[in-house]
């Protein structure tokens, strides 16, 4: 009985100094896990070929966007752009001048508390993507279901960071989404790892890291993620729940090879986890800059991706 007594006692110590170890970590991890990085975006400018729109979310906001049309020839599918946070609707040329000229509708918007769009009170966005901007993503996808001059066309997403988070789950809820390109994009979960996992090599030696179970690191970064949703009150992008839905789509990740925040192998899991798509990395290429250090051949693998659900061009 001594020995089963025993094995009590160490286990019982066991979980008391884990919880212990949570209720004192878990709120010190949260402050840095909502630390927002030093990101350096320049808003696009408003450009003339677009016309202005306007749509409202679910929950009651309006947000503004812009939509650059074929008016002289029937467009081949329409391109919803999500912009990077700190960005707005004028940067989807930056991205997506390629896909209008080889005959592509593109949609782009500003989330909430971004740009011209409804500012939600109460709301801080950070670099965490969150049902809020899944909700506005889902909402341009409704405006282009509904507008006569669209609602025929293929539709694709196409999204930068934290956007291109947002897209991911939407075309998870949205079926008639046949295509994704992602720039620079995550998960929440698989970039809290990879960051936990860095910088605990500053603080603690690699071998005794190796002696952490993943499982162990996971769910400590769930508790922190629960915590930090229960105190800004909404949660956050949950890309992996149901990721198995995007396999029968055709999808392009876009990686930059000096990208300090988000590395390859972030976007490699997801792709792993999908079953199906293609990453590109592009040396280096800093954080949603890929385009910059390689616009042709960045330009002919979007445009090659996307024409797979075009409209065919008549002769």
């Amino acid at each position: 009985m001594g020995w089963i007594i025993a094995g009590v006692l160490i286990i019982s110590a066991i979980v008391v100094s884990e919880l212990i170890m949570h209720i004192v970590l878990v709120p010190r991890i949260a402050s840095h896990f909502e630390r927002m990085p030093n990101f350096k975006v320049e808003p696009g400018k408003p450009d003339d070929e677009a016309v202005s729109i306007g749509f409202a979310t679910s929950d009651g906001l309006n947000l503004q966007g812009c939509h650059y049309h074929h008016q002289d020839e029937a467009p081949r599918g329409v391109i919803v752009f999500c912009h990077e946070l700190k960005g707005n609707r004028w940067t989807a040329m930056s991205y997506c001048q390629a896909l209008w000229q080889a005959g592509f509708d593109v949609v782009a918007f500003d989330f909430r508390n971004h740009g011209d769009s409804d500012h939600q009170p109460g709301y801080q966005p950070l670099h965490w993507a969150t049902d809020y901007e899944i909700e506005d993503v889902l909402s341009c996808i409704r405006y282009v279901k509904d507008a006569p001059e669209l609602r025929h066309l293929p539709i694709g997403l196409f999204g930068v960071s934290r956007g291109g988070t947002a897209a991911m789950v939407a075309a998870e809820r949205v079926r008639d989404i046949e295509c994704l390109v992602c720039d620079s994009a995550f998960s929440v979960d698989g970039l809290m790892v990879h960051h936990a996992k860095r910088w605990a090599e500053l603080f603690v030696s690699q071998s005794i890291l190796k002696l952490v179970p993943d499982w162990h690191i996971r769910r400590t970064l769930r508790l922190v993620r629960n915590y930090s949703q229960k105190r800004r009150g909404v949660p956050y992008a949950d890309v992996e729940r149901d990721i198995h839905l995007l396999r029968d789509r055709s999808i392009l990740f876009v990686t930059g090879g000096s990208d300090t925040y988000v590395p390859s192998t972030v976007a490699e899991s997801l792709r792993q986890q999908i079953g199906s798509g293609e990453v590109w990395n592009v040396p280096k290429a800093k954080h949603n800059k890929p385009r910059e250090v390689s616009t042709a051949e960045y330009d002919r693998r979007i445009v090659s991706l996307v024409e797979k659900i075009a409209v065919p061009v008549a002769r």
